[in-house]
């Protein structure tokens, strides 16, 4: 964490602790007759009354302009383009490449949600990306080319911070739609649909009342050429 950073949470904390003992809270005294600690319960007003700080009252404003201005939290645009489809030639008879299809779901242990020969229409069960995704960097290019997916989970803290918003789950379909060209070539159209990322809300100061919400995820097209190269 940078200096920069650092401060800011510094800020963060002292603030909060400031506004937590002024009030809202018992806060502790010294009764000066007997030389012992209490508690006394008293509103904001005649707090600073008693303890002589009455500029706490006015610098709270202050104070909660900067805890607002230290959080404020801002995505970062995403520059890259990405194609939510791709169909491929497949140089074998559509039985031969059907079958094929359906082996290397189960191959990798993923359920199968939707089958319609007729239509040629496969979607699996949700699968998990988490293990092959990746940012942009600051030009648009993948900072990691060999993912399958990309997330829009770049974020800036108060116009300067950047960090980087790591999701706990990205949830899609695999989705495959096979159709016969003549005697021996198929297409088939690869995609991953209802592509999202999962975060904890609460750890990146999204005001929301749920306890998770989702970021846009796409495709980078590599998981489409890797399913491809296994019809072959």
């Amino acid at each position: 964490m940078s200096q920069h950073a650092r401060t800011k949470v510094l800020i963060i904390i002292a603030s909060f602790f400031l506004l937590y003992f002024t009030c809202f809270w018992d806060s502790i005294i010294v009764d000066e007759k007997n030389k012992k600690l209490f508690l006394v319960k008293k509103n904001f007003r005649n707090l600073c009354k008693i303890i002589n700080i009455k500029i706490v009252k006015n610098l709270t404003p202050l104070f909660l302009a900067l805890i607002l201005v230290s959080c404020v939290v801002n995505p970062v645009p995403m520059k890259g383009t990405y194609i939510s489809d791709r169909t491929f030639i497949i140089d074998k008879p559509l039985e031969d490449t059907w079958s094929k299809c359906i082996d290397l779901i189960a191959s990798k242990g993923y359920g199968i949600n939707l089958i319609d020969k007729s239509s040629g229409l496969i979607v699996t069960n949700k699968t998990d990306f988490i293990s092959v995704f990746t940012y942009e960097d600051d030009k648009g290019g993948l900072e990691k080319p060999e993912a399958y997916v990309v997330i829009d989970g770049r974020r800036i803290i108060a116009g300067s911070e950047k960090i980087k918003v790591k999701p706990v789950s990205i949830l899609g379909n695999w989705n495959l739609r096979v159709k016969k060209i003549d005697e021996n070539k198929t297409s088939v159209t690869v995609n991953i649909t209802d592509l999202k990322g999962y975060i904890n809300a609460v750890s990146y100061a999204y005001s929301v009342q749920s306890q998770s919400v989702t970021i846009p995820a796409y495709s980078t097209g590599v998981f489409e050429k890797w399913v491809s190269e296994q019809l072959k």
